[in-house]
């Protein structure tokens, strides 16, 4: 699911280009990780998020922020595809 849900630079001109995807799929992976391999994409809720921030207390405010929205554009672009009803958050 973290490569579908991110675009990968089409160039490596820029390294800010290179570091946001590699961040973007870190942070998506990290949390895929954290969740049942059955959950299905419309099954997953704010809680899961949540639950998986919850584990990273030393990060600041502005941080779980960022990896809030993370799975939030995430979530929107499977939505665009069409791709939540029924698929596995672990679907390739």
């Amino acid at each position: 699911m973290a490569e579908k849900c991110i675009k990968k630079p089409r160039s490596a001109s820029t390294d800010r280009a290179a570091d946001t995807y590699r961040c973007y799929k870190d942070r998506l992976q990290l949390f895929i990780c954290t969740i049942p391999v059955d959950l299905t994409l419309d099954q997953l809720k704010p809680f899961h998020v949540q639950r998986w921030i919850d584990r990273y207390p030393a990060l600041s405010d502005g941080t779980k922020r960022s990896y809030c929205r993370t799975i939030q554009r995430a979530m929107a672009w499977a939505e665009e595809q069409g791709n939540t009803v029924g698929a596995s958050s672990r679907d390739e």
